[in-house]
């Protein structure tokens, strides 16, 4: 069972920082303010997921299942795990959402139709297309945002950190992907540049859209548990430390450890060290 957590662990951390660390990535295209649309929103709410480029990256900090909902539609507000509904006082996790291209040009040349992100002498359009329909003299790299949050169905034997993907340019309410399960907290902190050389000089929980404009770094913590335990296991009245969130005892009889790292979020960051950013 350890050593299962471990993996499991191990592993939810590196989608996430290999993920975290593309954030605004838009191919060949230097200023992501330059990318234009021609798509409109998908899993909408009050904040959706659209098809902008100026906010890579947002977090809701400590969500509600309703909160989750009401902000991304595509999220089904019964499957968002509450940790506080089994220990009050338990702070919820964090909902994280990451919008890039993929690491490399399409190459693709027959296909279904997807967002994607063309590209012409170095100016960048948002469109839906499909391969058979690429124009000569530009190149085009596929969209995939991704929201990522803790589930706990019916069905699910234990918390679990999945992921949301577009599907066909769109992002439904079953477009989505179970990744590790006994993932049972995610707190992510997002380092702040306010003064446009690059480095974080704060480090926030619930950063304003303006702030994460700024954003240079984030911390990811993570509290895994082991997805089953025996009557006779030791109770675990430990609290767990996630960054400046503390996770109370939550007396029972399951394995926990803490997982945390920091990624630098290069796209955002170089933006930042050439002065292109908003200055707070």
């Amino acid at each position: 069972r350890s050593a299962r957590m471990q993996e499991n662990g191990r592993f939810a951390m590196k989608v996430l920082t290999e993920d975290l660390s593309m954030t605004g990535m838009w191919g060949q295209v230097t200023s992501s303010s330059g990318i234009t649309s021609t798509i409109g929103a998908t899993c909408v709410g009050s904040v959706g997921i659209t098809f902008d480029s100026t906010n890579p990256v947002n977090v809701i900090d400590q969500a509600t299942g309703s909160g989750a909902n009401s902000s991304y539609s595509c999220i089904t507000a019964a499957n968002v795990y509450d940790p506080a509904a089994i220990v009050a006082g338990t702070p919820r996790p964090d909902v994280l959402v990451i919008k890039r291209v993929l690491g490399g040009k399409s190459e693709a040349t027959t296909g279904l139709s997807e967002a994607y992100l063309e590209i012409t002498d170095g100016n960048g359009k948002l469109v839906q297309t499909t391969p058979e329909s690429f124009v000569g003299g530009s190149e085009y790299w596929q969209f995939m945002p991704r929201i990522y949050y803790i589930r706990k169905k019916s069905d699910d034997s234990a918390p679990t950190l999945v992921a949301k993907y577009l599907n066909n340019a769109a992002m439904g309410a079953g477009d989505e992907s179970p990744l590790v399960d006994g993932v049972e907290n995610m707190q992510v902190e997002f380092g702040i540049d306010t003064n446009e050389d690059g480095v974080a000089d704060q480090y926030k929980t619930a950063p304003s859209t303006t702030e994460l404009v700024n954003v240079v770094n984030a911390r990811i913590h993570l509290l895994v548990r082991s997805t089953t335990y025996e009557p006779g296991d030791p109770l675990n009245t430990k609290t767990y430390n996630l960054g400046s969130t503390v996770i109370p005892a939550q007396n029972d009889r399951y394995q926990r450890r803490v997982f945390s790292t920091t990624v630098s979020l290069r796209n955002p960051a170089n933006l930042a060290a050439a002065g292109r950013r908003t200055t707070l």
